[in-house]
């Protein structure tokens, strides 16, 4: 009982192992789209794409590395041969105030939670505008409201919706939403 509005969609989601890049995937993969599923834990991505059985992509990547999140791009056009969709869901998320976070923390947590995501968003770039592509990029509560104890995961979630707002300025001339 698919729904049509996103049937054969070409769905790119980062994070898709766990959490809401998970959910994200099966729910687009039950609407009857063709998903590329990223992340690292790849026992738990094949598990999904057994499921759906000529409906999958799937890549190992990790978010920390410049080259591999450059590369991405040419996977996922040459296994879905655009982008319709994209979802940023990788996320990773480390407790620390100011006095306690570790620089290496830090530094990881903006590869990942922000680093990454624009460079995915300025690599696709002139696939996005070939399908008026729809990004979706998962922050949080935290992105506009500090926690304590939070203060390098508060920062990535703040700087990736500044990023989104800034993407979606520059992107809305191209018809990308």
């Amino acid at each position: 009982n698919k729904q049509t509005e996103f049937l054969n969609k070409k769905v790119v989601i980062t994070g898709a192992s766990s959490g809401i890049g998970k959910a994200c995937a099966l729910y687009f993969l039950n609407q009857g789209a063709n998903v590329c599923l990223c992340g690292r834990d790849t026992n738990t991505l094949k598990k999904i794409g057994e499921k759906f059985p000529g409906q999958v992509s799937i890549m190992k990547i990790d978010l920390t590395d410049d080259l591999q999140t450059f590369d991405l791009k040419s996977s996922v056009i040459e296994s879905l041969k655009g982008v319709e969709i994209m979802i940023n869901c990788a996320h990773i998320k480390f407790d620390g105030d100011l006095e306690k976070t570790f620089p290496q923390d830090y530094d990881y947590m903006m590869d990942v939670n922000l680093r990454s995501i624009y460079i995915l968003l300025s690599s696709f770039n002139i696939y996005f505008k070939k399908y008026d592509t729809s990004i979706v990029n998962v922050s949080c509560l935290y992105g506009s409201k500090p926690m304590s104890g939070l203060t390098g995961y508060c920062m990535t979630k703040s700087g990736l919706e500044m990023l989104t707002k800034f993407a979606a300025a520059e992107f809305a001339v191209d018809g990308i939403r």
